[in-house]
């Protein structure tokens, strides 16, 4: 394993003050500045789908 990426998308759904809430993540070994770009742009698509 060593030199290979590893990548772990999580996705979970809860309720807040009787309010639907989903919780994004997204992890790697080493995290680039495109990988957080990249992130922050999704998140950004899923909110105005919402």
């Amino acid at each position: 394993m060593k030199g290979q990426a590893i990548e772990v998308k999580l996705i979970g759904e809860a309720k807040r003050d009787g309010m639907k809430v989903f919780i994004v993540a997204e992890s790697k070994v080493k995290l680039s500045k495109n990988d957080v770009r990249r992130f922050i742009e999704r998140m950004i698509m899923i909110m105005f789908i919402s």
